[in-house]
């Protein structure tokens, strides 16, 4: 039996609320959300959770170490002053800390890359802005999950060290988009853990679940029941994918290869199921509840980018749920690094400057 099956208090209690994560729709509550609020103890979180706009620092320190050792990959400090001057109010930055680490037991990070994250977050901070901390690209748990489950731990228990005593508006979300062989009980495990990890140096400091199957909406379900009050529950909206990841190099070769917009009716009611699903998953918790990626590839004409990118916020701010664009630059821009620019429909879209 693997060591991550062992009697671990929050495992125990992980596997004692397993079956609660998938009730049935008919044994779901009708709260309103504003009933929901003031029905849960847990009120803390929602005022610790002060967001309501962000920018995912997408290609950066998620990248393959060979790459950022070649040149790519980097963004700058300077990045967060503009940002906040935008009027986002966070920032979430995914690191590949699964491609820093030693070998075992300990899988020490490496301290140049982990003090280098740690500067980042300090200006970003320093900017008044919220920052979201994940692991992101650890694919090696996706594929083998029994077998990296000590290495997970190890990541939490070693950013949990190096951020000790840091304030309450830096945030942990424990893993990227689960998926492959991390499902079930497997990733609630995992996702017990790892809480447990961070607990030791951080007993309040919010901490974003997301679900198995690429953190999908119709996957809120999977994650494990909150443990504690100071839990978040994350998704991801990029749909339709065939739209949203129209020609991206990385998307599997099946993928429709026809170009289309977006807008008509069929669109406008799968994006009006996946909000009722969404809701109904945000009073059933209590939780708050966080988009954290959504946007379209730049192959996809302008305006209809901007158009998705326009109804998916205004949907989730009439939910009250906070949302972060996917990406501040490179891939799925929202920023020109060759021109200095940003795209001025986009911010329309996103209702900023």
């Amino acid at each position: 039996m693997s060591k991550f099956f062992s009697g671990s208090a929050v495992i125990t209690a992980a596997f004692a609320l397993v079956s609660c994560t998938n009730s049935s729709p008919a044994e779901k509550t009708t709260l309103s959300l504003s009933e929901t609020a003031q029905s849960h103890s847990n009120q803390t979180v929602w005022e610790k959770f002060d967001m309501q706009r962000c920018v995912n620092m997408g290609n950066s320190f998620e990248v393959l170490r060979k790459q950022r050792q070649n040149g790519g990959g980097w963004i700058d400090k300077e990045d967060f002053a503009l940002i906040k001057s935008k009027g986002f109010d966070t920032i979430r930055l995914p690191v590949k800390w699964s491609d820093y680490t030693g070998p075992a037991p300990d899988f020490t990070l490496d301290p140049t890359f982990s003090n280098t994250v740690k500067a980042y977050v300090d200006e970003a901070l320093s900017q008044n802005l919220n920052v979201i901390l994940n692991i992101h690209h650890f694919d090696e748990i996706n594929e083998t999950p029994a077998a990296e489950m000590d290495r997970l731990v190890s990541i939490w228990k070693q950013v949990g060290a190096l951020f000790k005593g840091y304030p309450d508006d830096l945030w942990f979300e424990t893993l990227n988009e689960p998926n492959n062989q991390l499902k079930g009980d497997i990733m609630r495990q995992s996702q017990a853990l790892a809480i447990e990890a961070i607990r030791i140096h951080h007993p309040d400091r919010i901490v974003i679940l997301g679900g198995e199957f690429w953190s999908n909406w119709r996957q809120l379900d999977t994650n494990m029941v909150a443990p504690d009050s100071n839990i978040v529950f994350t998704f991801h909206y990029y749909e339709p994918f065939d739209f949203t990841h129209y020609k991206a190099e990385w998307t599997k070769p099946d993928m429709p290869n026809t170009l289309r917009s977006w807008g008509n009716h069929t669109d406008k009611a799968e994006l009006a199921e996946a909000m009722s699903g969404i809701k109904r998953y945000k009073v059933k918790t209590g939780q708050p509840l966080f988009l954290g990626e959504f946007g379209v590839y730049t192959s996809i004409k302008h305006e209809d980018r901007v158009k998705w990118v326009n109804a998916v916020r205004r949907e989730m701010e009439a939910a009250e749920i906070p949302w972060c664009l996917w990406a501040y630059a490179n891939t799925f821009p929202i920023y020109n690094y060759e021109s200095g620019k940003w795209d001025k429909d986009m911010l329309d879209a996103l209702g900023l400057e």
